[in-house]
């Protein structure tokens, strides 16, 4: 049993259906939940070569020399 709860300010009449669900024989009903929306947040994390790869412009001539390396040694 649920029991009773005041949800007064969620509570959203609906007169306009009432007659017509009684001329269509419907019965009616009291709804005891309401469904709500769910958002939900999600976020990629990236590997670091690949972050790494979105940067290659930036990085000094070197640092460029080391990344093919970088990449095979990951990939063996």
């Amino acid at each position: 049993s649920f029991g009773f709860i005041i949800l007064a300010p969620f509570l959203q009449l609906h007169i306009e259906q009432g007659p017509v669900l009684e001329w269509v024989g419907l019965p009616l009903v009291v709804v005891i939940g309401i469904a709500r929306q769910t958002r939900i947040k999600m976020m990629k994390q990236r590997h670091k070569v690949e972050r790494e790869a979105n940067i290659m412009p930036k990085l000094d001539g070197q640092r460029i020399k080391k990344l093919p390396r970088l990449t095979q040694s990951l990939q063996s």
